[in-house]
């Protein structure tokens, strides 16, 4: 019995730390949280430049330092502002948008959001400083 337990208890603080976006070491690719790892396109410099980005922290959170090139769309606005996604991405729900926020728990939320209204190609890339660290040529100055 006490193996079962314990064997329990090992179970559940693996997956707990497995599914943590934000803990996820700086040369990780956290994408999703739902999506599995062989399913999720890597986050790279070429597709952070290619791809939709936004930013779903808050605008004052984004002036405080962002990536070059990105949209700020805070996750509070995302439904609301459905019609700006559909121009940023011309139309095609197909496309790459990549969502960043400050640990993660924004972005997942938005990328769901997305997901309900038709997007497939929603990338949940985690916190800003995961990203810039990884990326700080894609910083913007």
């Amino acid at each position: 019995m006490k193996s079962q337990i314990l064997a329990l208890v090992v179970a559940v603080a693996a997956v707990g730390v497995g599914g943590c976006v934000a803990d996820a070491p700086a040369s990780a690719a956290p994408l999703s949280s739902s999506s599995p790892a062989s399913a999720r396109p890597a986050l790279t410099a070429e597709l952070l430049k290619s791809a939709v980005v936004v930013d779903v922290r808050s605008a004052g959170e984004h002036a405080s330092g962002h990536l070059q090139g990105d949209h700020n769309i805070p996750v509070d606005q995302v439904e609301q502002r459905l019609a700006e996604f559909d121009a940023l991405t011309k139309g095609d729900k197909n496309a790459p948008i990549v969502l960043y926020c400050a640990s993660g728990r924004r972005s997942a939320r938005s990328k769901g959001l997305l997901e309900k209204a038709g997007y497939t190609s929603v990338i949940d890339a985690g916190g800003y400083s995961s990203v810039a660290g990884r990326f700080p040529e894609l910083r913007a100055q």
